[in-house]
């Protein structure tokens, strides 16, 4: 645990962060756009693509590579992405020459879960079309890593072609969130707050039920889904269904998994990218992207 680090949870801990989050959750903005091109840092090239409920946001240097990162965005599935995403990707772009595709799904409540993964299969297959000599990664963070999951399910079982590798942070995977083990940690996590995220579940859910794969990937079969790392912070109120996430990709033929449990680390902390934390884990990511 890093200086930087402790100072983030203890300054957390004592600011009502979780408020702000769940009124984020509940009330999600639609008006502002972290993720337009014009507000991306001018020496990026950056092409804007929609597709029909949402649209595809690539960023590239003027020479890139073929390493192509595919970004899901953590938000409960009802925020959009935020500036720290933003960051995040031209910094990815700049230090890997990779390009960078963030996929903007559609959100609850005006969507459902059979929307957005319908969105994300889609666009998935419309990119790798597009893009025949690229090597795909997907990424995901938070709501964003569960849909990853989702998405590498769907791709297995209609036999196409999968990403060479994926990387989670702070997987969001059992959206029914009974547990018993995460009443008990919710008051200990300074980040999560768990009424909301519960509320945002059933929006996402729709008609369907919280446990099914579609919602909720710790209930699909994870078997051939090929290389996945998954890194998360320890104060999470998600460490019990990420544990259960992981020993069940263990038990999985064709799924080879790493994880990594990163001490008082904040759920989703990449989104601070000054962090010595955020810069390792950023760095093992640099290390899939570069050829």
């Amino acid at each position: 645990m890093s200086i930087r680090g402790n100072w983030l949870l203890y300054k957390t801990k004592r600011e009502p962060m979780k408020r702000g989050v769940a009124k984020s959750f509940q009330s999600p903005n639609r008006r502002e756009d972290e993720l337009a091109p014009a507000k991306f840092d001018g020496d990026l090239i950056v092409k804007e693509e929609p597709v029909e409920t949402g649209r595809l946001v690539t960023v590239s240097t003027k020479t890139p590579t073929t390493a192509h990162l595919i970004f899901l965005h953590g938000g409960a599935f009802t925020v959009r992405g935020t500036e720290s995403h933003r960051q995040l990707i031209e910094l990815i772009v700049k230090q890997t020459n990779a390009k960078v595709t963030y996929f903007d799904f559609p959100l609850a409540p005006e969507h459902t879960a059979q929307e957005t993964v319908a969105f994300t299969f889609d666009a998935y297959l419309k990119l790798i079309v597009e893009n025949p000599a690229d090597r795909f990664v997907l990424w995901g963070d938070s709501a964003g890593a569960g849909l990853a999951l989702v998405l590498l399910a769907k791709l297995r079982d209609q036999q196409e072609v999968l990403p060479s590798t994926t990387l989670l942070i702070s997987p969001w995977v059992d959206l029914q969130m009974a547990n018993p083990e995460l009443d008990g940690l919710a008051p200990h996590d300074p980040e999560l707050p768990i009424d909301a995220l519960r509320k945002s579940a059933q929006q996402y859910a729709g008609h369907l039920a919280l446990t099914d794969p579609t919602v909720s990937p710790l209930y699909a079969d994870l078997t051939n889904l090929g290389p996945i790392d998954i890194y998360y912070g320890d104060t999470e109120l998600l460490v019990p269904d990420t544990k259960k996430l992981i020993d069940k990709m263990h038990q999985s033929a064709g799924t080879t998994v790493r994880s990594y449990e990163l001490k008082n680390m904040m759920h989703d902390y990449v989104l601070w990218t000054k962090l010595p934390e955020t810069k390792r884990t950023l760095a093992k990511l640099r290390s899939l992207l570069v050829d």
